[in-house]
Formats: structure tokens, sequence, C-alpha cells
């Protein structure tokens, strides 16, 4: 499987859909990543998209509807991806614990099965996901697939953006997968931030704990993308060697920080100092894009 490290699930499963023929997809992801967030609803877009535009959410509240469009989208394209969820995923550290929407890879249905690929490999703050590769029945697909319907808003925002602008999604109690003719592209808000001016905004928003607390895991995202951005560009050559380094630092220790920092709170004893230290080292460093 192709190693896609520093990425998030959506991400790295993206990359992996759209890699056969794009020799130069992981250079292209690079230039692609930026942080972008929307004040009015703290919404964070992690690159612009690298789809084409052509992808778009498709859902259905009914299995067998789910199973014929996922099949025809796989016979059409060779490959298709679904929605899961992390409490049905038995190689995810959120197994029987915690349910969030996460994209894996169909690609192919070898003996009536369905074989299921998921390349995102990471140490989250959650515990250790491993990649997947390997073939399941349709009753245990049906399982992996099963619809999220407690969803928060912070993960509704991941969902809408998760290929780099606004799209339109499902409702979270129907299954979803993504086809290449349903992408239906919905305007851009207005009023996106993004470089210093983005890290300053979250900065002073994850002062407030329980803010902190729910938008731990998509600054966790913010910092995979953006280290993926300075080593992947710094290996072309395309960047300072030591600037890119100071960078790679920056964003290594923000999750260090907002852990610490939720644990902290958690404890009744909060430090907002030391995540607003971790963003000011990103913007003296230079480490925005």
């Amino acid at each position: 499987m192709t190693n896609w490290a520093d990425l998030s699930c959506y991400t790295s499963n993206l990359a992996a859909y759209l890699a056969p023929g794009r020799p130069h997809l992981r250079s292209e992801l690079a230039d692609a990543v930026r942080l972008a967030v929307l004040p009015a609803t703290t919404a964070l877009s992690h690159h612009s998209r690298i789809d084409g535009g052509s992808l778009g959410y498709v859902g259905t509240g009914r299995w067998a509807e789910a199973t014929a469009g996922i099949a025809a989208e796989l016979e059409t394209h060779g490959k298709v991806l679904a929605v899961a969820n992390t409490e049905q995923l038995q190689w995810s550290p959120e197994y029987q614990r915690r349910a969030t929407p996460h994209w894996v890879l169909l690609t192919g249905r070898p003996g009536g099965g369905w074989q299921v690929e998921d390349h995102f490999a990471a140490t989250t703050p959650h515990g250790d996901h491993r990649p997947y590769h390997g073939q399941v029945t349709e009753d245990e697909l049906k399982v992996l697939l099963s619809p999220v319907t407690t969803a928060s808003g912070e993960v509704a925002n991941r969902d809408r953006h998760a290929l780099g602008e606004p799209v339109e999604v499902p409702p979270p109690s129907q299954y979803r997968w993504l086809a290449r003719t349903a992408a239906v592209r919905t305007p851009v808000e207005p009023g996106w931030l993004t470089g210093s001016d983005a890290v300053t905004h979250l900065a002073a928003v994850v002062e407030d704990r329980a803010r902190l607390a729910a938008l731990a895991d998509d600054l966790w995202a913010a910092s995979r993308h953006q280290l993926f951005r300075h080593r992947v560009r710094s290996a072309a050559g395309l960047t300072d060697p030591a600037a890119a380094a100071a960078a790679v630092s920056a964003w290594e220790e923000l999750p260090r920080a907002l852990r610490f920092a939720v644990e902290s709170a958690d404890r009744g004893r909060p430090r907002p100092g030391v995540v607003r230290a971790a963003f000011d080292r990103i913007i003296t460093e230079g480490a925005t894009a």
C-alpha cells in the first residue's frame, strides 16, 4: 500500500484514490495544502481541490440502494471512496468507543465480497490507527459503513469541506459514498482567513476550553497536512532546509500542546498559554500557508 504519511484519514484515502496515473500527486498535493478557517462557523479547510472538482457525495437510507450505487461506481471507475464509521473499524483506536466518519477505499469484489483498503496510518489523539487491506462480506461492509447519526457541528464542517471546498453532504442518517458524476459544488462562503490570519484566529478561539476540545481533531489534522507540505517541498529542494526544519518542528509541537492543554483542563487546571505559545511559534517560524 502507498504510504501517504502526514495526512488525515480523509486526505490519505483521497490521495490513494487519485494516485494511479498521477505520478506527481505528492508534489501537487503539497502545493495545494493551506490552512483556511471560516470564522462564522470555525470550519477548517486543509487544501484546495485536487480531484478536479469531479467528486461529490451520494447518500441513501436504504442499504440495497447503497450497495447498488457503490457497485455501479466501482464497476465504472474501479474504485470508490465510502464513508465508514470508526466505531465499527477493528483497526481503529476508536473501535467500539467513538463514532466518527472515516473514508475508506473499496477496490474490488472478489468472490462476491468487498475489497477494503484504508491507507491512513498514524498515532492519533485517540491511539494508533493501523492501515488495513482486506476482504469483507456484504454484511460486514454494511456494519463498517454504518451511518454516524450523532455527528457534531465540527464533524459536519469536516465532511462539507473534506474535498477542499464546500460540497453538499447527505444527511448523517444515510449511507454515504463519493461518486465522480455526483459533484454538486456550492458557493464558497465569503470571509475565509488563510495563513497567519487563520492561525491567529484559531489561537484566540481555542482559549475557550470547550472550543479547544471540540476542535482538537481538526487542529491535529491541520498539523498533519502542514507537516506533509513542508517535508515534501523540502525534499524537492523547493524550500530552505533550515526554514523547513523549523516549520516542521513548530507544527509537530502543536498536537502535543493541544493534548497537554486538553488533559490539563480535564483535571481542572487549564493551560491556555501552552496552546497560545505553540501557535505563536508557528507564526514566528513563518510556517503558515
